[in-house]
Order: C-alpha cells, then sequence, then structure tokens
C-alpha cells in the first residue's frame, strides 16, 4: 500500500511539474499544459484504489454520508491495519524464537 502510495505521489509530481512546464523553459503565455499521464477520472492527481474501497466511495457518494463514516468504512476494508498486525506477529515470533536459541545456547555452553 505505501508503495502504490508513493507511486501515486512520485506521478503526480511528475504531471505538476509538466502542466507547469518547470522542468524546461517557462512560457507563461502557453499558460498549463496538458498531465502528462491522466488519470481514469481524467485527473492529472494519480489514485488507484481496490475495486472494494471503490464500491464503498461510491456508495458514500450516492447515499450522502458524512467524511467520518465513510473514513470508517474504508478503514475497515483497508489493509494497513491487517498488514501491521500481521508484521507484530512476525517480529513475535522472530523475538520468541530467537530469546529460545539464546536461552538455550546459554546453558548449553
Amino acid at each position: 500500500m505505501f508503495y502504490r502510495r508513493f507511486i501515486e505521489a512520485w506521478i503526480t509530481a511528475v504531471n505538476i511539474v509538466g502542466m507547469l512546464t518547470l522542468s524546461g523553459a517557462v512560457d507563461l503565455e502557453k499558460g498549463i499544459q496538458k498531465p502528462r499521464y491522466k488519470s481514469s477520472s481524467g485527473s492529472f492527481i494519480m489514485q488507484y484504489e481496490r475495486a472494494t474501497i471503490r464500491k464503498i466511495l461510491k456508495q458514500a457518494d450516492d447515499k450522502g454520508w458524512a467524511a467520518d463514516t465513510t473514513v470508517k468504512r474504508v478503514a475497515a476494508k483497508g489493509d494497513t491495519l491487517r498488514f501491521a498486525r500481521f508484521t507484530f506477529l512476525l517480529f513475535a515470533i522472530a523475538g520468541f524464537t530467537l530469546g529460545i536459541v539464546c536461552v538455550t545456547h546459554a546453558f548449553v555452553s
């Protein structure tokens, strides 16, 4: 998830640089240029959401949910907390295993 957000931000930055012609000579008479990479919505800001998240956002638009309700529903379906729990579990297992190895090595030596 975090890598995907980084890529979205990077492509958005590329679009802004291209639209404002910051990478080359600036021609103020031309104005703002078209984005180099358009998103599926036609915007210069890149956003990608899984189908389940897009469905929740569409429901929020259709039913007029408040922002806090939308955030709660999206967070419940999101990946971040699940991956954080998984990472913590792996660190706990690794720490427990390392502790057993250290104690065993201390008593065997």
